[in-house]
């Protein structure tokens, strides 16, 4: 992954020096494991623990000169141990029993700062969603104009979303980062079940119920597909806020700042190209299921196909989202909102998006409900054949209406703040009626 796309944090879990230490640390937990059954002397364990170290710098020169990574590992570890001390590090282990568990933490690893990151998404669209509770907009169903919505109501789904994806993560990482030590093709017959079992409760890890020389590549299949359904439901908010941002609606605006210098061929274009990069970006996170599930199945127990991919989509689809999430919540910390535009778009036309409503009471005050589609409906359609037609101003003059309905009455109608009498109960069901105490105040032009 190229630097501009990589955080610090996420790209220390991914660099060779902590991908080399969890193989350690495996090494490790099984030396505990052979001690815990009096196979290693508490003496010789002790020492293996205190002194068993690697050398990077060793590591590279020994590959530069052909030999394997795994195996010159272990020859950097031979370095910092005595002999009798050596013979016991990677007893009974096979490349792939090393490697699968390791990689399984680092996975771990990385999934407990994704959760953070997305801890931290979730309690900016909290905020907003709460702030803008009572803000009334216009809802859009294929793109044109429906009913109002409450704008805090749809960073309320969007809650929701993440919330909804981030407990399947939690989930999905307790089933993919699972230990294996069982030998080259499953068998145990070089090593215990019971040293699988204790090594594996040493690194935190449950033991695979079965496994051939690798742990099965559907668990990591998984993993990356719903790293990319999490990116997808980020990406869906990124394009809400790019046509929001279109100036025919100018409802929202990502934080601008004039240091930051505006197009130099169009000076007044102010192009949501944080929300633009979060698309982008995802595209690629998604490209990298198709991998994952091509590496599903190997030949027989195992071939060595996915080796080279696994090394480069897991750590990308890793920092990709790290940085997605980043991108996202700065966005949406700065984000601009303007209830008088969502006011003024809610209204176009004379309030024609309160056509269906006034349908149905029209119905309800005992109209042939054939009767009162017919007539709203025409108006409705007229309102919208001109640019400057008054929707209200036509139904305020209709003389079957005028018949129903008095003019106090008939205005009461044409109010969004109707459209919003449940929400404080769908808010009920995602926060509780604690979380409504901290509803800020924010004007509604409605």
């Amino acid at each position: 992954m190229i630097d501009i796309y990589t955080r610090a944090d996420m790209d220390h879990i991914w660099d060779e020096t902590n991908g080399y230490q969890r193989w350690l640390d495996v090494e490790l937990a099984v030396c505990h494991a052979y001690r815990q059954i009096g196979r290693i002397p508490r003496s010789t364990y002790l020492a293996i623990k205190e002194k068993a170290s690697f050398d990077l710098a060793k590591i590279k020169k020994l590959q530069s000169r052909g030999q394997q990574d795994i195996t010159a590992f272990l020859n950097s570890v031979s370095d910092s141990l005595s002999a009798e001390e050596i013979a016991y590090i990677h007893i009974g282990l096979s490349t792939s029993d090393l490697k699968d568990t390791a990689l399984s933490l680092t996975i771990k690893e990385s999934a407990v700062l994704l959760d953070k990151g997305m801890d931290e998404f979730m309690e900016v669209l909290k905020e907003l969603a709460i702030n803008y509770k009572e803000t009334v907009c216009i809802g859009r169903v294929n793109g044109s104009h429906s009913e109002p919505i409450s704008f805090g109501l749809k960073i309320l789904g969007y809650y929701d979303d993440i919330r909804r994806a981030r407990q399947y993560l939690k989930t999905l990482v307790d089933e993919v980062c699972v230990a294996m030590f069982s030998g080259s093709t499953g068998t145990f017959v070089n090593l215990d079940l019971e040293i699988e079992t204790l090594a594996a409760e040493n690194l935190g890890l449950k033991p695979a119920l079965v496994s051939t020389q690798v742990i099965g590549r559907d668990r990591l299949a998984m993993f990356i597909n719903q790293l990319a359904v999490i990116a997808s439901i980020v990406e869906r908010l990124a394009i809400e806020i790019r046509n929001l941002q279109r100036p025919e609606i100018r409802e929202l605006e990502e934080p601008f700042l004039l240091k930051m210098g505006s197009n130099n061929v169009l000076p007044h274009q102010r192009s949501p190209w944080r929300s633009e990069n979060v698309c982008g970006l995802a595209r690629m996170l998604r490209s990298y299921t198709t991998v994952g599930l091509e590496n599903i199945a190997l030949w027989h127990e195992r071939d060595s196909t996915h080796n080279a991919s696994e090394r480069i989509i897991l750590p990308d689809a890793c920092k990709l989202l790290d940085f997605i999430f980043y991108r996202m919540t700065q966005t949406m910390k700065g984000l601009v909102v303007d209830p008088k535009r969502m006011y003024q778009n809610l209204n176009m036309n004379g309030g024609i998006v309160f056509a269906n409503q006034i349908i149905l009471r029209l119905i309800d005050k005992g109209m042939d409900r054939q009767m009162a589609c017919e007539i709203i409906e025409g108006y409705a359609q007229e309102a919208w054949a001109n640019h400057d037609g008054d929707f209200k101003k036509l139904v305020m003059n209709c003389d079957h209406v005028k018949k129903l309905f008095d003019e106090d009455e008939l205005e009461t109608c044409f109010k969004a703040d109707y459209y919003l009498q449940n929400i404080d109960k769908i808010y009920a069901k995602i926060f509780g009626d604690n979380e409504q105490q901290k509803n800020l105040e924010v004007p509604s032009f409605a």
